[in-house]
């Protein structure tokens, strides 16, 4: 019964950024899960949970993948490929039943975001600026997967926050984010 809690959500979402922090087991993915569950209509909403990355390039991969199984968003996904011929025919020629999995593999075998991770990020992030329907960007134990990151390249992870930072600020930006985590926060 998180009625009012939900409700609430999507009143800032209008508007701003959420962070969902509270102690484990208090109910922020579930709180998650219905908002991608039941989202506005100006919404597609897109969840993962980026427990286990542990690099900048991993998570765009992620995000990319998880963006590219909604149908409202393929056209975009599909425009970070153009002037790359391969690249774009490929993904053009996906199947809809491919799993997130597969999707993941060929972005790492076909592209070059888990290197130029950065670049991708912002390309993304002006793709969607105007976008109608909005991307609800949903991110499950974030800080994890920051704290990853510093544990293996503390440069990486400021250059990602920094990233993040400014996606989430973007001046005309329609693309919400909803982070979620119980550590380090």
């Amino acid at each position: 019964g998180q009625e009012h809690v939900i409700k609430n959500l999507w009143q800032r979402l209008e508007k701003d950024n959420v962070l969902l922090a509270a102690p484990r087991r208090f109910g922020k993915t579930a709180a998650m899960y219905r908002l991608f569950d039941n989202p506005k209509d100006e919404f597609v909403p897109v969840i993962t949970n980026v427990e286990y990355i542990n690099t900048a390039g991993d998570f765009m991969v992620e995000l990319i993948a998880a963006i590219y199984k909604k149908k409202q968003f393929k056209r975009i996904i599909n425009k970070l490929w153009e002037g790359v011929k391969d690249v774009a025919a490929y993904f053009r020629d996906i199947p809809e039943d491919i799993d997130m999995g597969g999707v993941n593999i060929k972005i790492r075998e076909k592209t070059d975001v888990s290197t130029d991770w950065l670049s991708y990020g912002e390309r993304l992030m002006e793709l969607f600026a105007d976008e109608s329907p909005r991307l609800l960007l949903i991110l499950d134990e974030f800080a994890v997967m920051i704290d990853e990151i510093v544990k293996r390249d503390k440069e990486e992870a400021k250059t990602l926050l920094r990233w993040f930072r400014s996606a989430r600020l973007a001046p005309n930006t329609k693309t919400r984010f909803v982070i979620g985590g119980s550590i380090h926060l």
